[in-house]
């Protein structure tokens, strides 16, 4: 039997926290974030049917956490095509924009695809700010639903991640500033005896 491991460890996290006061702050900051952005809130918060919702919401959270998001940047790619259906992904063909190649196969692996970039693009904090990141040769593909846990984890371990939402013709691509990921891996070493 397959076992949904991003809502285990979402619902093991909900399980160490000392009530529940967590739940309302979070629909109501996605709710927020849905009006201003309904791009991004699609990006980080689309999860399956079949995923837990007080797990996705608890991934939701970490990801909209001061911590996570005042050192983020990202990317937008536009495409010419909605994102495909789980069905579709080993047979559709993308073509994106100078510098972007992109290759999806979906299904065989923990993400869909790979996107690229063959030299420097800009990405934008959270204050307008624009930096340039180097041409980079493999970035994660997330299309169409994605638990929050997923999204998350994949910041925190690679830095990068690209969403490619249902109903949108975007790419937001992810980066997760180095120096929040260190502290996070720091704060789960100090936890392991």
């Amino acid at each position: 039997m397959w076992t949904n491991y991003w809502n285990e460890y979402g619902l093991w996290a909900i399980k160490q926290q000392p009530n529940d006061d967590w739940i309302e702050d979070t629909e109501l900051a996605l709710d927020i974030l849905e009006k201003r952005d309904a791009l991004l809130h699609d990006c980080i918060f689309e999860p399956h049917q079949g995923d837990d919702y007080l797990a996705a919401l608890w991934g939701a959270r970490l990801i909209l956490s001061a911590l996570v998001m005042e050192k983020m940047e990202i990317a937008v790619v536009m495409t010419n095509s909605e994102a495909p259906s789980d069905k579709e992904l080993a047979s559709f063909s993308l073509e994106l924009p100078h510098p972007f190649e992109i290759e999806l196969w979906g299904g065989i692996a923990d993400f869909d695809g790979v996107i690229k970039w063959r030299e420097p693009i800009p990405f934008m904090d959270w204050q307008g700010n624009f930096k340039m990141h180097k041409a980079r040769e493999y970035v994660p593909v997330e299309v169409g639903e994605c638990h929050p846990m997923k999204i998350w984890t994949y910041l925190v371990q690679c830095g990068y991640l690209a969403r490619y939402p249902y109903r949108w013709k975007q790419i937001v691509i992810f980066y997760l500033h180095e120096s929040v990921r260190n502290e996070i891996f720091d704060k789960i070493l100090s936890k392991i005896p």
